[in-house]
């Protein structure tokens, strides 16, 4: 009987020991990982400069800028509706700022993505990413389409009335 009780308690142990350790080492390795994931995706956003963004002119071209200074090679492809995928190499300047100028483009929503060094990449610097399950091209708008532009609309409070 005392050798059962003994065993109980040494199984007890066991599993209270098993299970702080399990605890311990799971929050290590997730955290490891977390900082490994963390690491790379600010190397990765260390190559690319939010500052340097693509415009839309006024005579409706575009010009796509990036800063990429380790990059040996840019190029932006440019979704062109019906008329397929435009591929066009960027020129680099002496900051390691790669721009090209395309156009001029009928007012619309487009699409487009960065290959850089043969990866293509959305734009780090443009904030309409095209929502889809894998997110590698951005949004571009040409302003001057009324469906897409932003209206002024009538505003104010709405009321529900219910009558039985």
């Amino acid at each position: 009987m005392r050798r059962t009780a003994l065993l109980g308690a040494v199984a007890l142990v066991f599993r209270v020991v098993f299970r702080v350790v399990f605890r311990v080492v799971f929050r290590v390795a997730f955290l490891v990982v977390f900082l490994l994931v963390l690491l790379a995706a600010s190397s990765a956003r260390a190559q690319f400069s939010p500052e340097v963004s693509t415009a839309v002119n006024p005579d409706g071209t575009v010009t796509f800028r990036t800063k990429a200074p380790s990059a040996a090679d840019v190029e932006v492809n440019f979704a062109n509706g019906f008329l397929g995928n435009l591929l066009t190499p960027m020129a680099r300047d002496a900051d390691g700022v790669f721009s090209v100028t395309l156009g001029p483009f009928p007012p619309d929503m487009y699409e487009y993505s960065l290959v850089v060094d043969g990866v293509t990449v959305p734009d780090p610097s443009n904030d309409k990413p095209k929502p889809q399950r894998a997110v590698n091209t951005s949004l571009l708008i040409v302003p001057g389409n009324p469906l897409i532009d932003d209206q002024e609309v009538a505003s104010g409070a709405m009321h529900e009335e219910i009558v039985n």
